[in-house]
């Protein structure tokens, strides 16, 4: 449980600090240089989402057993 909990931190911290250069990028109207920096967004929020649905399956399927 705790190991998907920090994975689920990394997943998030990781989509807020590629969303920064991303969002600036999208202000000043340009095209991101990198493309790297937009694959690392889509896969840290992917891991986010998925981890985050498995935290909330295992914390409903706990509440139902007490």
């Amino acid at each position: 449980m705790k190991v998907i909990a920090i994975i689920k931190m990394i997943g998030f911290v990781g989509t807020v600090l590629t969303s920064i250069p991303l969002f600036v990028m999208y202000l000043s109207h340009r095209e991101a240089k990198s493309v790297l920096v937009s694959h690392l967004h889509v896969w840290f929020g992917v891991v986010f989402i998925i981890f985050a649905i498995t935290n909330m399956i295992i914390i409903k399927k706990s509440d139902k057993q007490k």
